[in-house]
């Protein structure tokens, strides 16, 4: 912006000004905020309290405000939010449960309990005492609302109020353009000033997919693509994502079903397998690994 286009709103830009501030090469407004204060105090012959004040008024108003590493560590700080899963022994290997700005994957074979884990961290997110809301993405057209009912009135000791269950905003689609659209959607949401979802749920990411990767390896590849940079939009957005994905056996060993497809998605990866000895309980073994390490937790 030049300097002639601030006047008459700024009266120190007259054109005697103007001309004294072109000597020095001084025509713009980028030019103007790069010099010192006490150099256009010299130029221009004015207060020094004159001059910061304009300084700063165009710095605000054109600039934007500025902020320190510690503001911005102290708001990201202040709006982090933190979902249990319910099962304590999980919460302390996450170090306190789900955490927004994470992707976690979570897979493991069919009757494992991705799903139901999924229900179970859904409640803890509308239970939240920070008025959260959660978007659950179902491909599978398998979520349960009874379930959901039957997992907060036991949270809630029997004092949950139904009407809490309108806080989980329920988005099906059951192939991969419709995904990416609502995907999309929900990012744009996150953007809202009076957004309150921080925590989405994408059960299951593999059904709008791998029949694709079978018939058209190349276009799979590319909606893979567009599903990580949707994902990874809305977790950027100070979002919880959880993302469900079906498992293969491969070499005795329980893997993601799309293996290194996947392999930059997540900054944590969830093994849910069957507990042989504890069959009669339902109890699931849960394995934690943080993505780009080796370190393995249970």
């Amino acid at each position: 912006m030049h300097l002639n286009d601030l006047y008459p709103e700024y009266p120190l830009f007259t054109s005697d000004n103007l001309r004294k501030l072109r000597a020095f090469h001084i025509t713009t407004l980028s030019d103007l905020l790069a010099k010192d204060c006490e150099k256009i105090v010299n130029i221009l012959d004015v207060s020094y309290t004159e001059v910061n004040k304009l300084i700063e008024e165009l710095s605000l108003k054109y600039c934007g405000s500025t902020a320190t590493v510690f503001d911005i560590y102290q708001k990201r700080t202040q709006s982090n939010v933190e979902f249990k899963s319910g099962a304590s022994h999980l919460d302390s290997i996450l170090q306190g449960g789900f955490k927004t700005g994470n992707i976690y994957e979570v897979f493991g074979c069919a009757g494992a309990g991705k799903t139901q884990l999924c229900f179970s961290v859904a409640v803890q997110g509308i239970l939240h005492e920070k008025n959260v809301e959660v978007a659950y993405v179902d491909t599978k057209n398998d979520l349960a609302p009874e379930r959901i009912l039957q997992i907060l009135q036991r949270r809630a000791n029997g004092n949950g109020n139904v009407a809490l269950l309108k806080k989980i905003h329920v988005y099906k689609c059951f192939d991969v353009e419709e995904l990416i659209i609502i995907l999309r959607l929900i990012s744009e949401r996150l953007k809202q000033k009076q957004n309150l979802i921080r925590l989405v749920i994408v059960d299951n990411l593999a059904s709008t997919i791998l029949g694709i990767l079978n018939q058209d390896f190349s276009l799979g590849l590319s909606f893979i693509s567009e599903i990580s940079q949707e994902i990874h939009k809305i977790s950027s957005s100070r979002a919880c994502v959880m993302v469900v994905n079906n498992a293969r056996t491969r070499e005795g060993e329980i893997q993601p079903a799309m293996g290194k497809l996947w392999s930059n998605l997540a900054n944590f990866r969830l093994k849910l397998e069957h507990n042989d000895t504890a069959v009669h309980t339902g109890s699931r073994k849960v394995t934690v690994t943080p993505c780009g390490t080796i370190k393995k937790q249970e």
